[in-house]
């Protein structure tokens, strides 16, 4: 079915797709609205996984957020996932793994909490359709 995310293990290049197919979705959405953007995140809530018997696998469903740079209430978590996926993007151009440490201490200030930047993270998981080893972190 098309409502539903398939996390997948991808390759470096794959992963690095991804992101840009992402970065040029919100430069297209600035330059039409002349606004802020907007980030479609598939839900990772339990509510939302389905097990697929023919797969035998577990994927998400349709259920989906979203996050408004321009929405007071969700600027910060936008810019937070801007940069966890700048971040992302350059370890993966450099073809070099870090951790899930490693990445919240290269933006303390922003991050503030660990747990913040590994949720974003998840996050940009789901949005490409990858799984963490396929992020090199």
């Amino acid at each position: 079915p098309s409502s539903i995310v398939e996390v997948t293990e991808q390759t470096s290049s794959q992963v690095l797709e991804g992101i840009e197919v992402i970065a040029l979705r919100i430069a297209h959405q600035v330059l039409q609205n002349r606004e802020g953007f907007s980030l479609d995140i598939p839900s990772r809530a339990a509510s939302n996984q389905i097990y697929i018997k023919e797969w035998d696998r577990i994927v998400l469903g349709g259920k989906r957020s979203t996050r408004s740079f321009l929405n007071v209430k969700e600027s910060r978590k936008s810019t937070i996932t801007l940069r966890v996926m700048q971040l992302l993007h350059a370890v993966l151009v450099k073809r070099i793994h870090i951790t899930k440490r490693d990445l919240f201490y290269t933006d303390v200030k922003l991050f503030v909490d660990q747990a913040e930047s590994d949720g974003v993270l998840d996050d940009v998981a789901t949005m490409i359709g990858c799984t963490r080893s396929g992020q090199a972190i």
